[in-house]
């Protein structure tokens, strides 16, 4: 069975090539003492107990076949076999040494690399076949040529891992001359010949990744935070956060030599990530990226820092390590307690040289939402549009036991809006926590009878109709109206920085909402009485639907919320105006028509009103105006909006100072 035409070959002579061999890492001299391990070893597997592995999959493997000079190779399949076209030989190729490798390891899971799947698997197994020169050299006519044509095989394991480690685990190499002559030209006995002599594959791989950690199979990420969470304060501003890999039996994963790597990003929203100092790790730190490597069971360990902001948030990078077979990435929260301050006078408004406190509030806010007073803390008082009055302390305030710094304010002739600044600045950080409050001296001592007028109108409107000349349906209309009408007229009495109190009231309104819908079919198809014909009916059946919800303005609990500001000086005001406790009683029917072409009947169904509350929200109004007499305050102004609904609402209010406060 010699093949012609050899010269082309590289010939490879049986004393330079062994007939067949592997890596140093399996070392099996013939088939006759794989067969004696083989059963050894099934005997032994027996009498074993069986340990499940946590979380473990079948070990996944893409096999990929090559074939050298594949023209030359079918050709000499073709010379030595009944003749078949090229793919069903590969087909035939392929087929077997998957079998073969499904034999010697059925709890391997192989599929060809040439498949979707083949991307996730946790090894990559390449074959290589190609022909060869082998046996004894024969000379003939002054050339030397090979006894006869062998089939050679090559292949290796490789681990398919994301960390970038290349992990060749073991190879191994099936030629000509020490095999029997009977298998090295027989393609199919050299691929039974090759794949055992691998042995068990599945052994194989389990005690190279027992021996070599690193990378793990379908590694998970755990993380834990030595601190509840960080803040602002000089003495929070820092976490530990230590990061463990376990492999997919659940144990933890470390390599004095290499180290699992675990990467994440050196920044984030707030903060930023370093390697934590004196931690038995391994770490690499570039210009955007942290590298942990983990040398010991202790995992890795980043100190996380925050830079700025004050507000409560959490904060979030994510960690990545690699694996056999996949990545793993894990979100990573920072929680982040905020730093705030309150401000607030015990009364908005005073007289001319009234006096006044007011109260500035330092307080944590935890990421659980508790609020913990920061006592003994500078906070720094700031005061604008300060006339004649005055506020003291100012400048570095201390707060007390309970977080509170109190201003006294004393209120001057000249005064009309007064604000204060407050500032907290945290030692070394490059944000603060900012808050201000005004007092305003008023008028004194008058209460204002009013009364408001509010109106409103909306209205939207929407046709639309669309004929299909093609389809079944010949013919679809739609209408949609929507209509709104209000009228509020509210009398109230309104004390300086007080609730108001209502003296009279008329709410009236109506809505109504209505959708319209209509379809006809082009044609209907009708049975002929007493025969199976249809007859075509033009035009077809037609249906309709018509849902109607009409409104009715009602109060439950209403409040008003009147405010006026008085410039006395310049005869300014400021008017305020605000309504809740406004609802909509709303009433919906809903009724449908069909109408049946072929026996010209029409039938109405009309379905139980619906009846429902909901609230209805009315525009506030700020309004700067100015009068010539403060004794009478009155106006007007109008909103118009124009979205999906036009709307129109009119204010129009009249103020009388009735009383003077004592």
């Amino acid at each position: 069975m010699q093949q012609k035409n050899m010269d082309s070959l590289s010939k490879k002579s049986v004393r330079a090539k062994n007939n067949w061999k592997i890596s140093s890492d399996l070392k099996i001299p013939g088939i006759k003492f794989c067969k004696t391990l083989l059963l050894l070893l099934f005997v032994v597997l027996l009498t074993l107990p069986v340990f499940s592995e946590d979380n473990c999959g079948k070990i996944r493997v893409a096999v990929g076949i090559n074939i050298v000079d594949q023209d030359k190779f079918i050709n000499f399949l073709n010379n030595e076999y009944p003749e078949q076209p090229v793919a069903s030989w590969i087909n035939q190729i392929k087929n077997k040494i998957l079998a073969e490798l499904k034999e010697n390891s059925p709890d391997i899971e192989f599929v060809p690399s040439s498949t979707e799947s083949a991307e996730n698997c946790h090894y990559r197994f390449p074959f290589e076949l190609t022909l060869i020169g082998a046996g004894e050299d024969i000379e003939t006519s002054g050339v030397r040529q090979s006894e006869y044509t062998a089939f050679f095989i090559t292949s290796s394991l490789v681990q398919n891992n994301s960390c970038g480690i290349q992990n060749r685990l073991v190879g191994a190499e099936t030629t000509g001359s020490q095999t029997p002559e009977e298998i090295a030209t027989d393609l199919f006995r050299t691929i039974e010949y090759h794949i055992d002599s691998y042995g068990s594959i599945s052994t194989r791989i389990k005690e190279f990744e027992k021996s070599h950690p690193v990378p793990p199979r379908e590694p998970t990420l755990e993380f834990a935070l030595k601190r509840e969470y960080v803040s602002p304060l000089k003495n929070e501003r820092k976490v530990e956060i230590i990061m463990r890999v376990k492999n997919c039996k659940g144990e933890l994963v470390y390599d004095k030599n290499h180290g699992q790597p675990v990467l994440i990003s050196k920044k984030t929203l707030r903060g930023e990530l370093k390697p934590t100092p004196g931690f038995p790790q391994g770490s690499l730190v570039t210009k955007n990226i942290v590298t942990l490597f983990i040398l010991k069971p202790e995992g890795a360990s980043v100190t996380y820092t925050l830079k700025k902001g004050m507000e409560m948030s959490i904060d979030t990078f994510k960690a990545e390590t690699c694996g056999i077979g996949k990545k793993e990435v894990k979100k990573i929260m920072v929680p982040i307690a905020g730093i705030a301050l309150g401000a607030e006078p015990d009364e908005p408004y005073v007289f001319p040289e009234g006096n006044d406190k007011i109260k500035i509030k330092l307080f944590k806010i935890t990421p659980t939402g508790g609020r913990e007073p920061l006592h003994n803390r500078p906070i720094n008082i700031s005061v604008e549009n300060l006339e004649d009055g005055k506020i003291t302390p100012t400048g570095a305030v201390l707060t007390g036991k309970n977080g509170i710094a109190i201003l006294n304010y004393d209120a001057g002739q000249k005064d009309e809006i007064v604000y204060v600044n407050a500032t907290f600045q945290p030692k070394g950080y490059s944000d603060s926590a900012d808050e201000k409050t005004s007092v305003t001296v008023i008028e004194k001592g008058y209460e204002w009878m009013g009364t408001v007028f509010v109106n409103e109108t909306c209205h939207f409107e929407k046709k639309e109709g669309k004929d299909n000349q093609r389809g079944f349906w010949k013919e679809n209309r739609s209408s949609t109206a929507y209509n709104h009408t209000l009228h509020i007229t509210v009398r109230f009495l309104a004390k300086p920085g007080k609730p108001a109190i209502i003296t009279g009231k008329d709410v009236t309104g109506t809505s109504l909402y209505r959708l319209s819908t209509f379809s006809r079919a082009a044609k209907a198809e009708c049975k002929v009485k007493g025969s199976r014909k249809l007859r075509v009916v033009k035009p077809g059946d037609w249906q309709k639907s018509v849902i109607t919800d009409t409104g009715e303005l009602i109060e439950k609990d209403l409040k008003v919320y009147p405010s006026i500001t008085i410039n006395r000086l310049k005869n300014k005001y400021i008017f305020e105006f605000g309504v809740s406790g406004l609802y909509w009683k709303r009433k919906m029917i809903t009724e449908e028509s069909f109408y049946d072409a072929c026996d010209h009947t029409t039938k109405n169904k009309k379905y139980p009103s619906y009846e429902k509350k909901v609230k209805f929200q009315l525009d506030s109004i700020e309004y700067k105006g100015h009068t010539d007499s403060l004794e009478l305050i009155s106006g007007s102004t109008t909103i118009n909006k124009d979205t999906i609904q036009k709307c129109t609402t009119t204010y129009n209010w009249t103020l009388k100072k009735i009383k003077e406060k004592k």
